[in-house]
């Protein structure tokens, strides 16, 4: 039985890097790391060091390395490609979407500019109507 690890983080970055078919020697050097860094690794080794291995690996977990849990997650549904009809389908839906906001916005801009002017001109009716009753006009009520 092979000897239990002192750090579950390192094992689970040397199974990552098992199942990669990789050796640790090849992965180190593949990432730019110094030889016989990964054997360092402790359960406190920081997420800085971490996040530069899923840079270069995006399928590197960085949250089950450090955790040991996965995540219940249904990936079956990433092994069936989306038709490309689809796909175009969402892209034509969308830019539909982006045209309907633009014609939204520039009608909002309208009535904004409408509002504006007729503010304007009840201002201009209402000074009007001060002046006309100071006037004097000789208009019997």
């Amino acid at each position: 039985m092979p000897k239990k690890s002192d750090s579950a983080l390192r094992d689970r970055v040397i199974e990552y890097i098992k199942n990669k078919g990789m050796s640790v020697r090849a992965f180190e050097k593949a990432i730019g790391f110094p030889n016989g860094s990964i054997a360092q690794y402790t359960d406190n080794t920081s997420r800085d060091t971490l996040n530069k291995i899923a840079c270069a690996y995006p399928d590197f977990d960085i949250d089950y390395i450090i955790t040991g849990k996965k995540e219940n997650v249904d990936i079956s549904i990433y092994k069936h490609p989306v038709p490309y009809e689809f796909v175009q389908a969402m892209i034509d839906e969308r830019k539909r979407h982006d045209e309907m906001n633009a014609e939204l916005i520039r009608q909002n801009g309208e009535l904004i500019d409408m509002l504006q002017e007729r503010k304007k001109t009840a201002a201009r009716m209402e000074s009007a109507a001060e002046c006309a009753d100071a006037s004097g006009s000789g208009l019997e009520k």
